[in-house]
């Protein structure tokens, strides 16, 4: 299962499909905000950021979409390693909450819900392509050179 953003959508839908056809929808730039922080861009020309539809502070269930970047925390995430190859993205606003796979279907919608260590639709993991690279400016004002990220 891949996360893939939907360009068609008039609201910048984020889903889960079960193709990994590695479609430029299906690529993700994690770009560090400070403070352990990060938005999630996505790369499609049509893309934004990762966004937690609803007002500061984030709420349980809000969904997650496609925003232009509005710089608060509504698309902030930490991004938690779970130590098995897999990481949870928390809402920056509220740590306690998680993007989270609705179900395991295919086109299940992305909502914000309660983290919880044992639940599986919380956890993505990533897969660099080296075919894309860009340069990022962190906190340190040191460039960082990253590649795009296939999130699953």
């Amino acid at each position: 299962m891949v996360m893939n953003y939907d360009y068609s959508s008039s609201n910048g839908t984020i889903y889960i499909t079960s193709g990994g056809e590695d479609a430029n929808e299906q690529h993700f730039r994690f770009i560090h905000t400070g403070n352990g922080k990060y938005k999630i861009e996505i790369t499609h020309a049509n893309g934004g950021v990762m966004n937690c539809y609803c007002d500061l502070p984030v709420t349980n269930g809000a969904k997650v979409t496609a925003m232009r970047s509005s710089d608060n925390d509504t698309q902030r995430f930490y991004v938690k390693p779970m130590g098995d190859g897999t990481y949870v993205l928390m809402s920056a606003s509220v740590p306690g909450l998680a993007v989270t796979a609705t179900s395991a279907d295919f086109h299940a919608a992305l909502a914000i819900l309660p983290y919880d260590e044992s639940n599986r639709l919380q956890r993505w993991s990533f897969s660099p392509n080296p075919a894309i690279t860009t340069t990022i400016v962190t906190t340190t004002a040191k460039p960082t050179t990253t590649t795009t990220t296939k999130i699953t």
